[in-house]
């Protein structure tokens, strides 16, 4: 079994912890995702990828390393090495948002789908599936928390609407991460269990109580 959202910074959630945690659950894998949490620092975004991809380096776990692309659209130079890309709150003016134009966006969707890699999508619903139309239906998708998102307004109805949108495209998928089992298992009945995985979101999540949550939902 895959952990398939997992932070790792080498303050808040370092990788020796993540080992220990997965051990105790049985498990040895995992999709690492960098921590970026400085809007104002640029380089904070190649600090944590290159944190995230020199965990890879025990042979005993199977890390699968997502990069984030910077508050500028910008992938890293390096982003071959990676197994994914991680899109983070860029559109959310609370959060990473920069004054990018369409122009910059449509350059980064042609660089991300010329990677061929997965992409994690987390950012104001209304704004994913525009997002998802233009990224199209070859690259992998990966939508966390089952779309629930901190500063949506109007919960659940505008996350069934997002459903709704995401439901036709086949190559859109859910993590479970900070979700409860209710929800979990309303997103199973919506798309199957093949589109929907397990998810900790650790250290935000801790990984046995939301294994509980996804063992309790596919029950």
């Amino acid at each position: 079994m895959i952990d398939n959202h997992v932070h790792a910074h080498p303050e808040h959630n370092p990788i020796e912890k993540v080992k220990s945690q997965l051990k105790s659950l049985g498990m040895d894998e995992a999709i690492l995702i960098p921590w970026v949490r400085y809007r104002e620092l640029s380089e904070e975004f190649q600090t944590a990828n290159d944190y995230v991809l020199n965990c890879t380096k025990d042979p005993k776990y199977k890390f699968h390393p997502f990069c984030s692309v910077s508050r500028y659209l910008k992938l890293p130079s390096d982003v071959s090495r990676f197994k994914g890309i991680k899109w983070h709150c860029l559109h959310d003016p609370d959060m990473f948002y920069t004054s990018w134009h369409d122009k910059e966006l449509d350059t980064l969707v042609r660089q991300i789908q010329d990677t061929g890699l997965p992409v994690l999508i987390e950012d104001e619903l209304e704004f994913i599936p525009k997002l998802v139309k233009k990224i199209g239906k070859e690259s992998q998708i990966i939508i966390p928390h089952m779309g629930i998102y901190p500063h949506a307004n109007g919960y659940p109805q505008d996350l069934f609407e997002f459903w709704d949108k995401m439901k036709p495209y086949k190559n859109v998928i859910f993590d479970s991460a900070l979700a409860d089992p209710k929800l979990i298992r309303e997103g199973i009945e919506k798309f199957g269990q093949e589109r929907v995985r397990y998810g900790s979101d650790s250290p935000f999540g801790t990984m046995r109580f939301e294994l509980e949550n996804w063992l309790e939902a596919i029950r």
